[in-house]
């Protein structure tokens, strides 16, 4: 008796199956490298900008004397923390008064990735 075999065979489901899954997953890495480049840029976006404010407040409350600080930045600002150094440098401006140098790093830490960013600025001393 012969039998007309039009239906497929339950291994080749399942392969047929194994193949489409790995190649959605290769596809969804594609997709997930990106996305975060993103938010690490936007992280590093935010801490230069949170920088920025922060060394201008250091430079506007100079009191000097070398001095090292810390400190974590409001709530709007989770996982940003900050670092402060001041200290005289060796060298005089024109004018006789002295330089100091003013160095700040920002810290930032979203899910186990811990980057920072660093800025130096120089500020006459009165």
């Amino acid at each position: 008796m012969m039998r007309n075999e039009t239906g497929y065979l339950l291994f080749e489901v399942v392969l047929a199956v194994a193949i489409l899954s790995l190649g959605l997953v290769v596809l969804l890495r594609c997709f997930s490298t990106p996305l975060r480049a993103v938010r690490v840029s936007e992280n590093y976006l935010r801490a230069a900008l949170l920088a920025e404010e922060k060394m201008e407040e250091l430079q506007t409350r100079y009191e000097g004397f070398s001095q090292s600080e810390a400190g974590v930045f409001p709530s709007d600002a989770q996982g940003f923390a900050w670092k402060s150094e001041t200290f005289p440098t060796q060298n005089a401006s024109c004018d006789g008064s002295k330089t100091i140098e003013i160095r700040l790093t920002v810290f930032f830490a979203k899910e186990e990735d811990k980057r920072s960013i660093c800025l130096t600025s120089l500020a006459i001393e009165e």
